[in-house]
């Protein structure tokens, strides 16, 4: 029988060390929400869980240069990767974290006083596409940033919001495979946040990625004004 080539030994220990490395590193980034959310009762430390959500946002940001240095190079770089990306976006990312945090606050805060009011059946799943829509655009705006360092938030939320909305399609593939590493979690935090997290937060980053692509190219484009490359955000 013939023997597999080194070659597929070595590309096979690298993707296993870049899922392994990058959950890793991710529960790391997030680990005061990560303790949170497996010790605490949301009911009563919901306003702790807020307050550390935004770390989500560099932590995801660290995970997607990390996909995409090897996407693209072949790169298994995963701490030195992660930890620039992290560190080089941190006030532009923990922004975006932040706002998304409030917003979502705000939303839960009138799910739980329209609850079994008049109008509640009605507004409650109002709110909570609300903050479906939140979170799936803060993920498509940290992907934009990785395609665009240099973009603006205001131009990075104006994408992210279109291509929500216009590929919805994609969209839901991103809240389904969302959904499914919420169950994972749920069910055994340890096998989810350590072997499931880096192959699901993948596939986001993938289907963000080829959503914005196109709309990405057509506004940087001459014909639509352009942007600067290197506006702050």
């Amino acid at each position: 029988m013939r023997r597999p080539p080194h070659e597929l030994f070595t590309l096979v220990f690298g993707v296993v060390y870049l899922g392994l490395g990058t959950s890793f590193l991710v529960v790391l980034a997030t680990l005061p929400l990560v303790v949170l959310v497996l010790v605490a009762d949301p009911a009563t430390a919901w306003p702790w869980l807020a307050a550390s959500a935004p770390l989500v946002a560099p932590a995801l940001t660290g995970a997607f240069a990390v996909f995409r240095a090897f996407a693209e190079e072949g790169s298994q770089a995963v701490v030195r990767v992660f930890a620039r990306a992290w560190a080089g976006d941190l006030r532009w990312s923990l922004g975006i974290g932040a706002a998304a945090s409030a917003l979502v606050v705000v939303l839960g805060v009138d799910i739980a006083w329209a609850f079994g009011k008049a109008g509640g059946a009605v507004a409650i799943p109002v709110f909570a596409m609300g903050i479906v829509l939140t979170c799936l655009t803060t993920v498509t705006v940290l992907v934009v940033r990785q395609e665009r360092p240099g973009i603006r938030r205001r131009d990075a939320a104006r994408v992210a919001v279109f291509v929500v909305a216009r590929r919805w399609y994609l969209s839901a593939v991103t809240v389904v495979v969302a959904g499914i590493l919420g169950v994972v979690v749920g069910a055994s935090p340890a096998l989810g946040l350590g072997v499931a997290l880096a192959p699901l937060l993948y596939v986001v980053w993938a289907n963000t990625r080829f959503a914005v692509g196109r709309e990405l190219r057509d506004r940087t484009s001459p014909t639509h004004g352009g942007w600067v490359a290197s506006a702050a955000g």
